[in-house]
């Protein structure tokens, strides 16, 4: 796991450019505080450097930018299926170093794009072959990349913060992208708060000639399953089998590692799984971690933790999070690090864990994503359980819910029916992500529009849709951003066995109807009793997520100010932002919003 930055330019480069290119280098040291590296061709206007952080073949051999018969690469992440791809290679290239950084020169020296289609991985990596350069992310987004264009090329950086901090960015949100600001709480890839400024997307893939980006390409699309027709059926133990193959084979490749290597675990059935099936499956223990907050609003999952690790015979080492103060959990603290507005205040927690983990390991696995990939949340079982309301006709549900607005205080069925069920089709999962909020919504400018173009593509109904969403989209350019930016922020590399391109297309030869029907989580649950007894699976796991309203309590009394937005809307959110999830989530997202813009234009007036 490391940190590029990479200038390509349509004239020769100056000291000037070298100048920002190692400040560029320096701004990702936390991201790789194990060395750094350059390689430049000043003539053809290119620069790319790289900080490290070693965890497979350490050694200097396996330095970034890494140069071999005219292709240079410098990348972010890890590809896990090295070792098969370089038995496949061996006959091609003569190998000089035992690490993964080799393996995907020669494999993209030998089949170009077509390399990427091969790698197991996660990784946002850059590569010269004297003529072009070429951007490529993996086909989940774990590893983000921007660019941005200038006058005379393009920059290219792991992260948003540092690029736009260096380049002196002015932002601009445009009013067609507020709808998906405010409802979601992310600006959805490509786009960014700075209009010359560009994050590819999963398994995407950018040519760069003459300093100038060509056309963004798609080299994979997750697949999901196709749904029944017929009662559904539980998963059969064929079906049970073929996953937790997929997952056994994925967790191997990720045990890889020169260093030593721990194992994040609550009392989840996610991170229980990856322990369990390293102990039980690979005969690897791994040293586990579980963290102790000092903050009471934070849960404490230590104690269950412990008893599912004696139970697998594993080391659990409870680790003491840091309790940070209001200044580090604070709207300017997420702008630090983001760059941009977000409301993704779950990266603070990230943040304490990996801090606490850091002093003593460079890369843990975790059970991340389970829940993305198995239609694992709660909110998925809610569609599919509440599915004969939500199938019916738009028109029906509409006229209820109008019906039960003005009444919706007297009791929650009816406050459902108004907030909730009673919506268009393109409000269905906006309306439980920000309830009771649909309404205040419905009112921003452009918002009827973009749900439409957003959530009406496909007729699907919303048991199949909403999980489908969370996983392509969600998940990319929310939650993998957080993971990436908490955990590199102390140089702790992350790896979940859940991200697997062969897990994904496993999962989509079910019906995907058989992973919501039987309760929450009941696939992964199945597969963990093969391991752990009922007592230990069936602990209500809480998770750990950051207090909105401690958040919202550091953001003063003052209502909230943004461009595009009238006054008399936010000041309504403002007023409600402690009474429910749906309106303290809107409030972070304009408090934040806010605080970023009138940093910018204090930064302007200095200048």
């Amino acid at each position: 796991m490391c940190g590029v930055f990479a200038i390509f330019l349509h004239r020769p480069l100056t000291d000037a450019d070298i100048q920002l290119g190692r400040q560029g280098v320096a701004a990702l040291g936390h991201r790789g505080p194990d060395g750094s590296g350059e390689w430049m061709d000043r003539g053809a206007g290119v620069y790319i450097g790289h900080a490290r952080l070693a965890i497979i073949d350490p050694s200097s051999a396996s330095d970034q930018p890494m140069a071999r018969d005219g292709l240079v690469l410098a990348y972010n992440g890890e590809i896990y299926n090295f070792r098969e791809l370089r038995e496949n290679l061996a006959s091609q290239h003569d190998f000089r170093t035992t690490g993964d950084v080799e393996v995907m020169l020669r494999a993209w020296q030998s089949w170009g794009e077509g390399a990427l289609d091969r790698m197991d991985g996660m990784f946002g990596a850059v590569v010269w072959d004297g003529r072009r350069a070429h951007l490529a992310v993996d086909v989940f987004g774990e590893k983000p990349l921007v660019y941005a264009t200038i006058s005379n090329g393009i920059i290219v950086c792991s992260e948003l913060a540092p690029l736009v901090r260096l380049l002196g960015l002015t932002p601009h949100i445009p009013e067609t992208l507020w709808p998906a600001y405010l409802s979601l709480g992310y600006l959805p890839a490509p786009d960014t708060s700075f209009p010359t400024v560009t994050r590819l997307p999963p398994a995407s893939v950018l040519s760069i000639e003459d300093g100038r980006a060509g056309s963004l390409r798609r080299y994979w699309s997750p697949p999901s399953g196709e749904p029944g027709t017929g009662r559904v059926q539980p998963l059969g133990e064929t079906g049970l089998d073929e996953l937790s193959n997929a997952l056994i084979t994925s967790l191997r490749r990720r045990l890889i590692a020169d260093v030593p290597l721990a194992a994040f675990l609550s009392a989840g059935v996610d991170s229980s799984l990856v322990v369990a099936l390293s102990a039980r499956e690979l005969g690897v223990l791994p040293t586990c971690l579980t963290v102790s907050f000092a903050d009471s609003s934070l849960v404490d999952e230590a104690p269950a933790a412990r008893r599912i690790a004696e139970y697998l015979g594993t080391e659990l080492r409870v680790l003491s999070a840091a309790n940070f103060t209001a200044s580090q959990t604070s709207a300017d603290a997420l702008l630090d690090l983001y760059g941009e507005p977000t409301e993704n205040i779950a990266v603070f927690p990230i943040m304490q864990v990996s801090q606490a983990a850091a002093e003593s390991f460079k890369a843990s696995l975790t059970g991340f994503a389970g829940d993305e990939v198995t239609s694992g949340y709660a909110k998925h079982a809610h569609f599919y359980d509440r599915r004969a309301i939500y199938d019916a006709p738009e028109s029906l549900r509409v006229f209820a819910g109008n019906l039960a607005a003005p009444v919706a205080f007297m009791s929650s069925r009816i406050a459902a029916m108004a907030h909730l069920y009673g919506v268009r089709d393109s409000e269905v999962y906006l309306a439980q992500k920000n309830a009771p909020a649909i309404s205040w919504l419905r009112r921003i400018p452009g918002f009827e529009s973009w749900a439409r173009d957003v959530f009406c593509k496909r007729p699907e109904p919303p048991a199949i849709a909403v999980p489908r969403f969370e996983r392509d989209e969600v998940m990319p350019n929310a939650h993998l951003i957080a993971s990436d930016l908490g955990s590199m922020h102390y140089g702790l590399e992350l790896r979940t066995p859940f991200l697997s391109r062969d897990v994904v297309e496993t999962i989509a030869q079910f019906d995907p109807r058989a992973m919501v029907a039987f309760g929450q989580k009941s696939v992964l649950r199945r597969i963990l009793a093969r391991y752990l007894p009922a007592r230990l699976i069936d602990f209500p796991k809480s998770g750990f997520t950051f207090p909105a309203d401690k958040f919202l309590s550091n953001c003063g009394q003052k209502t909230p100010s943004q461009p595009g937005l009238n006054a008399a809307l936010a000041r309504e959110a403002w007023s409600q932002r402690f009474e429910g999830h749906g309106w303290s989530r809107i409030a972070i997202r304009l408090a934040v919003a806010s605080r970023f813009f009138e940093r910018q234009s204090g930064a302007a007036a200095a200048n």
